[in-house]
């Protein structure tokens, strides 16, 4: 519920941001191309969507590395500091590289009708007019659907997901889900068991797969090793490998680590 919350308060704003940008700049006048010849027609839609794909690729490329970087840095600014002998460790965020191609190029659409409307003036109706006739669809009503409906979910995950790890901490494993949320605390003492397998040893025809770990609490809880494949000690260089999660949690709680074939 707060999430779909947070997508219609997202949408709302963006809509109203671009009424607001819509005073601002001249609007789209309707023009009458039902006359104009077809090599006329042609020719000035192409000339538009020359002009208009370099525009919304140069703010691509601007806005790309733009988005990656404010997520990743936001990330790490909001992620628990570890203390001595603790780690942190994040998932691979693959959702974010797909966010951070579809949120841009909405946003280098946008921004490349803005520099077509100042850089051409009264031509720019004439052009997005053919643009539309010939390609057979409104452009900015393409691009202002987009902007209200499918980049505000690119925003709203985006802000879901910073702040999200696991901290291995000297009494318990905390889980944050976001920054937003409440984090949750599995102390060792609710351990109910921690399991390690080994595939490469119990059978040479595995010998590609990596360990796996299952860390077993008596709430439900289960950590495993496989959503949060990169971890970091408290002097920033690369936390202990699986074995090592289920060396150091053993340390601390006391269980011992057992050994299994496999992790289902």
């Amino acid at each position: 519920m707060l999430q779909f919350a947070s997508f219609i308060t997202i949408s709302l704003c963006l809509h109203f941001l671009a009424k607001f940008a819509g005073r601002l700049i001249p609007k789209e006048q309707p023009v009458d191309t039902s006359d104009w010849p077809p090599e006329m027609l042609s020719a000035i839609a192409t000339r538009a969507n020359r002009w208009g794909t370099l525009a919304a690729l140069g703010s691509f490329l601007f806005l790309v590395p733009l988005w990656f970087t404010a997520a990743y840095w936001l990330d790490f600014r909001l992620l628990p500091e570890p203390g001595p002998g603790e780690f942190v460790a994040v998932p691979l965020h693959w959702a974010r590289w797909l966010r951070g191609f579809v949120g841009p190029y909405i946003l280098a659409g946008v921004i490349a009708f803005w520099v077509m409307r100042w850089a051409f003036g009264w031509r720019y109706d004439l052009m997005l007019a053919a643009g539309n006739r010939a390609f057979g669809f409104s452009a900015t009503a393409f691009f202002y659907w987009t902007l209200v409906w499918i980049l505000p979910f690119c925003i709203e995950y985006e802000i879901h997901s910073l702040g999200r790890g696991v901290h291995i901490a000297a009494d318990s494993i905390i889980v944050y889900e976001s920054f937003y949320l409440p984090p949750q605390s599995h102390p060792y003492q609710d351990l109910v068991s921690i399991e390690l397998a080994r595939p490469y040893l119990e059978n040479r025809a595995e010998i590609g797969r990596s360990p796996e770990c299952r860390i077993q609490f008596n709430d439900g809880f289960a950590l495993t090793d496989v959503p949060w494949p990169f971890a970091w000690n408290d002097q920033g260089d690369s936390a202990p490998n699986i074995e090592g999660w289920c060396d150091l949690v053993s340390q601390r709680s006391g269980m011992p680590v057992k050994i299994v074939p496999r992790i289902e």
